[in-house]
């Protein structure tokens, strides 16, 4: 049975967010974007709330150089198909090699997505 009670817009949501203002100087505030990237952060607030809190980050942190490697194996994946799709429009046919390819791309991309998200 669905529930009766309506649900609240995001827009009322966002309003209970509570906003911290600070003064920096350039060079602090600088510092500190410097150390939201280094640390892999998506935002200073994120980088505030696990570094001062102890909290857990809103967003997910990235690690740029695994999304790197998802990437390549993406693009692994892409220019095997592409062969594929090629050798299918000249009327040859696929051989089991370059099917091959595909799946072991495909696999090392899937052991790349998963690294990603280890909780899931």
């Amino acid at each position: 049975m669905p529930s009766t009670s309506p649900r609240r817009p995001k827009s009322e949501t966002r309003q209970r967010t509570a906003h911290t203002t600070i003064r920096l100087l350039p060079e602090e505030k600088a510092e500190l974007e410097k150390r939201t990237v280094d640390g892999g952060f998506s935002s200073v607030s994120d980088y505030v709330r696990v570094r001062c809190l102890q909290r857990r980050p809103l967003r997910p942190r990235l690690d740029l150089q695994l999304l790197v490697k998802v990437e390549t194996a993406l693009n692994r994946i892409g220019a095997n198909v592409n062969q594929i799709a090629a050798a299918a429009n000249t009327s040859r046919s696929v051989t089991p090699q370059q099917l091959a390819r595909v799946l072991d791309a495909l696999e090392a991309a899937h052991v790349q997505i998963d690294s990603l998200f280890p909780e899931r």
